[in-house]
């Protein structure tokens, strides 16, 4: 299903050509107290859960700016709600473009033009406009915001620049503050926090921005005055909550106060509101699956296979509430896509109902689930198809459409130019290959799956001697796809016994610590499946499945560790404890850093690993253990580590690994330092593919003090 969204037409054109003289320079700062108001009431009335709820908001916001033609607020906030989720950005574009069109010169309409493009395009109009109207304050607030997004890269004299001269304009707008909060200039984040405290405190319609207020405030404080800032944080809630009432989106604002404060009882009794009121929103999937999660752990590597069975049953039960409570979102589908794939027994027509109701809800909510992951969802429905023998054509088309959708998202969302992702991209579409090589042979296309395999083979090099880690990473990957294909030329011509050695081989190709990445996982699952059909049962499976354990190398030494030559650059950075730390501290001793964030999905996953191996070498006296986290608000991390019982020590580094980091932020990160500081291992990502104790123990043996091996 398609969005369409109310476009503004000739009567707005209309309103706004006498106002063509306001749109340069001399547009408003800010919202005027009466359009804060009615932005506010709109997104408190109409919430984006729903469709109607949706269009009623867009149309709200576009009556609204028809009223108010030259208020930026009221544009934004239209810009905002119309586009959320990719749903209209294509038509608002084209609306905005023609806007402009009517008034070439118009300072206003570049810049609400240019917030609909990538950062590459919105750069241009970005430079023209704090070149030609250098008092037009929202074009050195898009500067400001295009620098930020460069990472590591970014010029942070500029970035300063152009947010000085967006306060010295428009000293009564919030709008600047949050990319303030990215700065590592403690007297300007004090200054900030203040001024933005004063400017929250005269105007009740601006509290959404109390996050950023409370994370300004955090960062720029010392560690010794947190309980004060804690103590202001529950004043700010008491005010607020009276404020909050009945505004379900503004809860969520006093979730994040509750964890701030550590106030479990605050955080449950907001998440019942939200329950209570909204309880076929997204909101409330997500509070039941997160609720899920933390009573009903993943199965980790190792852990009997009564604990996996027994995990996913309770799973298929809650998947199944979760399909007929909240059919319209993905992620509660992906929930009962995940039982699916991991049972042997699952009936056709279950197959169909859940890929269908997923790709269905995929279509009206496609942000919600795609990112810059390398198995798209819909690769994952198209697998549980495939084993089933089913939906084979639309197999094939989900291959082709499934690569489209990932250009168009990094081209639209995504720092930097196709170009950029060509490797990403690549990716992806290998990663369907072995799907449609199967389709193919199974709907009787046998020279086309041959071709497609002829295809894979002739891309792959021969040998991966010479070639940098993460290449031959991404080598032994495709190696593991093509190994896939030939296993389902097997399947389609009847030929069991040779199709059960290859997905064997194809599951054993990655070392240890990476099996169970997507590739792999795949592999082991379609042999179980084929091993059930041929035997009747799975009696002696895991024994002959580790018979493809003596055909490939041992585990590698470096634990998925690639190496580096780089030094570090000197830092002063506060621990969670308060205590100073620089650069000179690690010397003379190797060092262990783990790169974190609470936000962070697969940083939650590795952290028990990070704990047990923080124990395990906090014992030596030639070792140091450190941990960098990244949060932006600070006060956050406190109360996690209490919460997660973890004893690790955590050094605030966000600003340092930004500016080291360069344009890859991702995390987690893991380096091993050498005792003159420089950076000689980094492992990228989490994979846990072994248990806890064999990782910490590989990983343990490569903090000896000797040369790291070429």
């Amino acid at each position: 299903m398609r969005f369409s969204v109310v476009l503004f037409g000739p009567a707005l054109l209309a309103v706004l050509a006498p106002c063509r003289a306001l749109l340069g320079g001399d547009s408003a700062c800010a919202a005027s107290q009466a359009v804060r108001a009615e932005i506010a009431a709109i997104e408190r009335t109409w919430n984006l859960d729903t469709d109607p709820a949706f269009r009623r908001r867009v149309e709200a916001l576009r009556a609204l700016v028809e009223r108010a033609p030259t208020d930026v607020e009221a544009h934004i906030a239209y810009q905002d709600s119309a586009t959320r989720g990719q749903r209209g950005l294509e038509a608002v574009r084209e609306e905005y473009r023609k806007l402009h069109d009517t008034a070439p010169d118009s300072a206003l309409y570049a810049f609400l033009y240019a917030r609909l493009f990538p950062p590459n395009d919105a750069e241009l109009i970005a430079r023209d406009l704090t070149g030609n109207h250098p008092e037009f304050p929202w074009g050195h607030l898009l500067a400001a915001s295009l620098e930020d997004r460069k990472g590591g890269r970014r010029d942070e004299a500029a970035l300063r620049q152009h947010l000085a001269r967006f306060q010295s304009l428009c000293p009564n707008s919030p709008a600047s503050y949050g990319l303030v909060s990215t700065l590592s200039d403690p007297g300007l984040v004090q200054a900030s926090a203040r001024s933005l405290r004063a400017l929250l405190e005269g105007d009740e319609n601006l509290v959404q921005h109390y996050r950023t207020l409370w994370t300004l405030e955090f960062k720029s404080a010392p560690f010794t005055d947190y309980p004060k800032i804690r103590e202001r944080v529950r004043r700010d809630l008491a005010h607020l909550m009276p404020l909050l009432a009945g505004d379900t989106d503004g809860i969520f604002l006093l979730l994040h106060g509750f964890d701030l404060l550590e106030d479990v009882e605050g955080r449950r009794r907001a998440e019942e509101t939200i329950l209570k009121a909204r309880p076929g929103s997204f909101d409330a999937f997500r509070i039941v699956r997160q609720r899920f999660d933390r009573q009903n752990p993943w199965p980790k590597p190792g852990e009997p296979n009564q604990k996996r069975a027994a995990y996913y049953r309770t799973l298929s039960d809650a998947s199944t509430e979760w399909t007929s409570r909240w059919r319209d979102y993905p992620e509660a589908w992906i929930g009962r896509l995940e039982v699916l794939l991991e049972l042997d027994d699952v009936p056709d027509e279950d197959a169909i109902r859940v890929g269908e109701g997923l790709l269905a809800a995929l279509r009206k909510r496609p942000i919600d689930v795609i990112s810059c992951n390398l198995y798209p969802v819909q690769l994952r429905v198209g697998e549980l198809w495939l084993s089933h023998g089913i939906r084979l054509q639309e197999v094939i088309r989900l291959a082709d459409s499934s690569v489209t959708d990932y250009d168009e998202y990094l081209w639209t969302f995504a720092r930097g130019t196709p170009e950029d992702f060509k490797e990403v991209l690549e990716d992806v579409r290998w990663s369907w290959q072995p799907l449609r090589v199967e389709a193919s042979a199974l709907l009787g296309r046998l020279d086309e799956a041959r071709g497609i395999l002829a295809e894979m083979e002739a891309a792959t090099p021969a040998s991966s001697e010479g070639a940098a880690d993460r290449e031959r990473l991404r080598r032994l990957l495709h190696a593991a796809l093509i190994e896939r294909a030939r296993a389902g030329l097997f399947v389609a011509d009847g030929r069991t016994t040779e199709a059960l050695t290859t997905y064997r081989k194809a599951s054993f190709l990655f070392p240890a610590e990476l099996r169970d990445s997507p590739a792999c996982a795949e592999s082991v699952r379609r042999a179980r499946l084929l091993f059930r059909r041929d035997r009747g049962n799975l009696d002696g499976f895991e024994a002959w499945l580790a018979k493809g354990e003596t055909a490939v190398p041992e585990a590698s030494a470096s634990a998925g560790f690639e190496k580096r030559t780089r030094k570090l650059p000197e830092f002063e950075l506060r621990s969670v404890d308060g205590k100073l730390w620089r650069l000179a501290d690690l010397k003379q001793k190797r060092v262990f850093v783990n790169v974190w964030a609470t936000w962070c999905g697969p940083c939650q996953s590795e952290l028990p690993y990070i704990q047990r191996l923080y124990e395990r070498l906090s014992k030596r006296r030639d070792v140091l253990f450190l941990t960098f986290n990244i949060d932006d608000n600070v006060g956050l991390v406190a109360p996690f580590l209490k919460r997660e019982k973890y004893s690790f020590p955590v050094l605030f580094a966000k600003d340092y690994f930004t500016r080291l980091s360069g344009d890859d932020m991702s995390i987690p990160r893991n380096w091993i330092i050498s005792k003159d500081g420089i950076l000689e291992l980094e492992l990228r990502g989490f994979s846990s593919g072994e248990s806890v104790e064999t990782w910490t123990q590989r990983v343990g043996r490569l903090m000896e003090d000797k040369p790291v091996a070429d």
